[in-house]
């Protein structure tokens, strides 16, 4: 199978990853100018490496056991982008936290499950897992120097 069908996977990367880029650099900074201390805030930011150890165990665990990898890699990407747009309306530290804890429960599988299928996707082409991975690290890089440019970090409420 030519390398050509591996396309969909380094986009998968580049906007996963770079949605990191986007969210994860400037988000303290969105919940200071929201009001919330930085006690409060290492709270919320504290959802994020949690969901990170716990959650893609489980994820893996449901696709293994119902075969159902790709399925269960769209579930997360659309999760992801609906409960990001939970961060819009809300307000005080219940709701950040709430917003914060649900899009990680979305968001912490994404790379289990994006590598899972990258590398049975690439066994027997001409491409390495590599090839197909380091479109994360651009995606990443891309969207933090473009919002850096933009001056997301003094003004959070650009994002």
């Amino acid at each position: 199978m030519p390398t050509r069908r591996l396309w969909p996977l380094r986009g998968f990367y580049f906007f996963s990853f770079g949605g990191l880029g986007a969210l994860f650099p400037f988000l303290p900074l969105l919940l200071q100018s929201r009001g919330l201390d930085p006690a409060r805030i290492a709270w919320v930011m504290l959802a994020i490496p949690l969901a990170n150890m716990l959650v893609p165990p489980l994820w893996a665990a449901v696709a293994d056991m119902l075969q159902a990898r790709l399925q269960l890699l769209r579930l997360a990407c659309l999760g992801t982008s609906l409960t990001t747009l939970l961060l819009l309306p809300a307000r005080g530290f219940a709701q950040h936290l709430a917003a914060v804890a649900l899009f990680s429960f979305f968001r912490a599988p994404l790379t289990t499950l994006g590598d899972a299928a990258t590398y049975e996707a690439s066994e027997g082409r001409h491409a390495s897992y590599s090839t197909v991975r380091v479109f994360g690290s651009m995606g990443f890089a891309t969207l933090v120097l473009t919002l850096g440019a933009l001056q997301a970090s003094q003004y959070p409420k650009r994002l």
